[in-house]
């Protein structure tokens, strides 16, 4: 087998060009990051720099060591090809290549990447390990190529069949899916009735948007072997898709009760019922896995691990859950997708995704991620929401997985689902918004967002609603209130003068400075007595001087002889709380809500006075929800602080 690559003593080709990066102290930051083990971002250094030095073999052997380090068998591999490319004399490389092919279970590339390093270099040091390989190759390349889809063909054939399919197989990993195209279509042409190519062929249409022929090519499989595994698993993928679900959910019986037995027949039935999210049938899977007394160690066994970590966490099996994830990260220590759900079980329950089984890639066809990130950098702003509509009637699966990924996609595939709904905002995306919004799915931010997003346009009941926040249920009124800056309230020049110094001395005067702006306003008042706010900052001037009662009083003038100015209202809502009259004040306040359109002032003042209300109820988390609400429409307004601290210290 393979073993973790030494450094390369090989002399480095390199390929110049205009444009290309500086090579050695690119070189430098690699190594540094490969010094202290930050694999996965060396990983990306050296990546980009080979595709400006695609020869340098110092580069490659950098590549293989660091694809080693992090199980990524599919770049090992490529990065071993890529360098015996470069230096075919390379002995110590060309044995690692048929390692690497052994372990993605390439058998007959393996056994003839093994035949051609041992026939080249009979005494090199893994020589003696290689040709035990090649024995124990022997069984499962003789498997492939007795394949009944083969049998009429002579044997050189047959391993030529056999390697066209194998490669094929690489170049999808690899994301080469012409390529992989290409080589499934060759074996189709001499060995029709191979279904593992049709299989793979029917993953490339599907990868490269050709939905429909996917599912056909999937279903010509089925009619050749209804057992098959990879057909089944396959179409139930694809009519997920396509928003299929009843579909999809008639092939899951026939999944289940498959009896073949093939490599990854446990991780395939797990993937398909996770696409549907069966996570009861999941569980059944992997009691009836335990029953056999096997277990997993390769990548296919993480991946199992995790779906089922998934399921159980969904059914509420956490600890089970972390279990699993750990277990999956013993069997491939960089699998990422486990590694992810751990970190967000250790976050805020009100910042966690919840677990989810794909990567957002998984979801979506390598063709529609690329033309809709065409789409939204080539439309301007003001074309993108028709734009996008436009491309969602054309292309329905994209719509479909919208409620799926808000519902279990991991946070890249959350987010885009949430933008994308935002963006287009059809009713279709608005109800997919207020499903998700009620979910116990997602960070409370996200669903929140969801929510008020729903509340503009119109279609959540004047009422309470049940939102799952930090944890539990609660109670919240959903808000539909659009905040403007626009000038309010025009006063002449003269009184203008005279209220900005007025409340230039209420806001950070002492009970003199009172005097003086009560002297200001009663002035402004002379030349506009029905101005509101200046009736309501004479309250202000009177608190300032100590007369609390007179102060009163004003407010409650105000409010009944001004019953449309909201400042006013809001006060008298205060004088209620601060007598523990909450009803009286709630009503005052109610109605505000049912408000389309608030000044930013107003809504901080409206926000401020609802957090006096529910933090005098000790309804904490309540005023937490409010407080967040108001940080979305206006962030960083001076008051939040204050309250922040406010609701931290009462906790």
């Amino acid at each position: 087998m393979a073993k973790k690559k030494k450094k390369n003593s090989t002399t480095s080709k390199q390929a110049m060009g205009f444009g290309v990066k500086n090579l050695s102290p690119e070189l430098q930051k690699a190594d540094a990051l490969l010094v202290r083990r930050k694999w996965e971002e060396a990983q990306e250094v050296l990546e980009s720099l080979s595709r400006s030095y695609p020869q340098n073999t110092d580069i490659l052997s950098r590549l293989i060591n660091v694809n080693y380090e992090l199980q990524d068998m599919p770049a090992y591999q490529h990065a071993c090809e890529r360098y015996v490319k470069v230096d075919p004399k390379a002995a110590d490389v060309q044995f690692e290549l048929a390692g690497a092919y052994v372990m993605s279970e390439r058998y007959i590339l393996a056994l003839q990447a093994f035949q051609r390093a041992l026939a080249r270099w009979p005494h090199h040091q893994r020589a003696e390990e290689a040709s035990r390989l090649v024995e124990e190759l022997q069984a499962p390349v003789q498997e492939v190529l007795d394949h009944p889809a083969l049998t009429a063909l002579d044997k050189q054939a047959r391993i030529e069949v056999g390697a066209f399919h194998e490669q094929g197989q690489v170049y999808l990993d690899l994301g080469e899916y012409d390529l992989a195209g290409q080589a499934a279509a060759k074996v189709l042409q001499q060995a029709p009735s191979f279904l593992p190519a049709r299989n793979n062929l029917s993953l490339v249409n599907w990868l490269q948007g050709n939905l429909e022929d996917a599912i056909t090519l999937a279903q010509e499989v089925l009619q050749q072997d209804p057992n098959n595994i990879h057909a089944l698993a396959n179409l139930i993928h694809f009519h997920c898709l396509r928003g299929e679900i009843e579909l999809a959910q008639s092939y899951v019986p026939q999944l289940k009760a498959s009896p073949v037995q093939i490599w990854d027949h446990w991780t395939k039935k797990a993937e398909a019922l996770s696409y549907l999210g069966n996570h009861a049938d999941i569980l059944e899977l992997y009691q009836q896995f335990q029953e056999t007394g096997h277990s997993e160690a390769n990548k296919a066994g993480a991946i199992f691990y995790h779906l089922v970590a998934v399921a159980m966490d969904r059914e509420g099996q956490e600890q089970e859950a972390v279990n699993l994830w750990e277990k999956a990260l013993e069997c491939s220590p960089s699998y990422a997708l486990a590694a992810k759900n751990l970190a967000d079980q250790d976050l805020p329950i009100s910042e966690r995704h919840g677990s989810w089984p794909f990567t957002f890639r998984e979801w979506l066809s390598s063709s529609l991620f690329h033309e809709i990130v065409e789409v939204v950098q080539e439309k301007a702003e003001e074309d993108l929401q028709g734009q996008m509509r436009a491309y969602l009637d054309q292309h329905p699966p994209l719509a479909h997985l919208v409620p799926l990924l808000l519902e279990r996609g991991d946070p890249q595939g959350r987010h885009f689902a949430l933008l994308l709904a935002k963006m287009v905002a059809t009713p279709a995306m608005l109800q997919c918004l207020k499903t998700f919004a009620l979910s116990q799915r997602g960070p409370d931010q996200m669903r929140m967002e969801a929510m008020e997003l729903v509340a503009e346009a119109d279609l959540w009941p004047d009422e309470s609603i049940r939102m799952w926040l930090r944890g539990q249920w609660q109670e919240i009124r959903p808000l539909a209130i659009k905040l403007h800056d626009e000038t309010q309230g025009q006063h002449s020049a003269k009184v203008t003068q005279l209220c900005e110094q007025a409340l230039e001395l209420l806001r950070y005067g002492e009970e003199e400075d009172g005097v003086e702006a009560e002297r200001l306003l009663r002035q402004a008042l002379k030349l506009e007595p029905e101005a509101p706010d200046l009736s309501y900052n004479l309250a202000a001037a009177y608190e300032l001087q100590g007369r609390q009662q007179e102060a009163n009083q004003q407010i409650r003038e105000v409010a009944a002889r001004f019953p449309e100015y909201l400042f006013g209202k809001l006060g008298l809502a205060v004088l209620h709380v601060q007598a523990e009259e909450f009803e009286a004040a709630e009503a005052i306040l109610k109605p505000f809500l049912s408000y389309r359109r608030l000044h930013f002032s107003e809504f901080a003042a409206l926000s401020q006075t609802y957090l006096q209300l529910l933090f005098a109820q000790k309804r904490l988390d309540a005023a937490q929800s409010w407080l967040s609400m108001w940080e979305r429409a206006d962030p960083d307004h001076p008051a939040q602080e204050n309250w922040r601290m406010r609701l931290l210290m009462a906790r």
